[in-house]
C-alpha cells in the first residue's frame, strides 16, 4: 500500500474485494503502528510512519525469538520481550542484535538445532547487516529504509524456485533491491507439433468393365433368327 496509485494495488484491490480507498484511509490513520508491541520493528517503534515489507520480516524474526525461548525459559522468557515503552522496547532489541556472535543468546535462545541457526543468521543478516557491516544504528534515526532486500539471501532463506515465483525488481519506494538477478529468462516458445500425416491410402483397383452389354450383342447375334432354318 505503499503506492496506492499504481495499478497492480488498485488490480489485487479489485480481485479480493475490498475498497482500496478505505484501507489506504485506516493505513494512515493507525500510522504504521498496527500490529504487537512486543513484535514490532525498531523503525516502528522509533514511529516511522510507513512500514516496509523488511519491517514486517523483522517481527516475524522477532516471534521467532519469542517461540524459541519460550520453550527453552517458559513464561520468563528474555529480558528483550519486556514490556517498555516503545522507544525504550526499540533500545532494548538494538542492544539484543548488536553482536551476530551472541544475538541468540541475548534473546533466551542458548540451544537450537543447527538448520534452525542458519536460517536465523540469514535472517539476522537480512535485517541488520549491509556489505557485512551492521547497520542497526540507522534503523533509529527515523529516515527512509536503510536496508535492502538482498535477493541472494532471500533466495536462501526461501529457495530459489519460490524466490522467482514471487520476485519483484522493485519492493516498493523505500526499500531498494539489492543484487538482484536479471529478467526472468523468457520461456521458451513451445515448438508447435507437426500435424499428424494422414495414412496413404492405397490406390484403388479399377473397376472391371461392365461386358454384359456386349455379351448381351453377341446372343442375340447367335440367337436363331425367325424364318431361317438352323442346319
Amino acid at each position: 500500500l505503499t503506492q496506492p496509485d499504481s495499478p497492480k494495488i488498485q488490480t489485487i484491490a479489485n480481485e479480493w474485494g475490498f475498497d482500496l480507498g478505505d484501507v489506504t484511509k485506516n493505513e494512515n490513520i493507525q500510522d504504521g503502528m498496527t500490529g504487537t508491541p512486543l513484535f514490532m520493528g525498531i523503525r516502528v517503534l522509533f514511529g516511522h510512519p510507513t512500514r516496509s515489507l523488511l519491517d514486517d520480516i523483522e517481527s516475524l524474526f522477532y516471534v521467532a525469538m519469542y517461540a524459541l525461548s519460550h520453550l527453552l525459559l517458559g513464561p520468563s522468557a528474555s529480558p528483550a520481550f519486556n514490556v517498555h515503552e516503545n522507544k525504550t522496547s526499540a533500545y532494548v532489541k538494538l542492544g539484543s542484535v548488536t553482536s551476530r556472535v551472541s544475538y541468540l543468546e541475548c534473546f533466551g535462545v542458548k540451544v537450537c538445532s543447527d538448520d534452525v541457526k542458519a536460517q536465523l543468521d540469514l535472517l539476522y543478516q537480512l535485517l541488520f547487516c549491509r556489505d557485512n557491516q551492521f547497520i542497526g544504528g540507522k534503523l533509529t534515526e527515523g529516515k527512509a529504509e536503510a536496508r535492502v532486500v538482498d535477493t541472494t539471501i532471500m533466495r536462501k532463506i526461501i529457495g530459489s524456485d519460490l524466490a522467482d515465483q514471487i520476485y519483484r525488481p522493485q519492493v516498493d519506494n523505500d526499500m531498494p533491491v539489492e543484487n538482484a538477478p536479471p529478467k526472468h529468462k523468457t520461456r521458451a516458445a513451445k515448438t508447435k507439433k507437426p500435424a499428424p500425416k494422414k495414412p496413404k491410402l492405397a490406390p484403388k483397383k479399377p473397376k472391371p468393365a461392365d461386358n454384359s452389354n456386349n455379351q448381351d450383342s453377341i446372343r442375340d447375334r447367335l440367337r436363331p433368327r425367325p424364318g431361317r432354318s438352323t442346319k
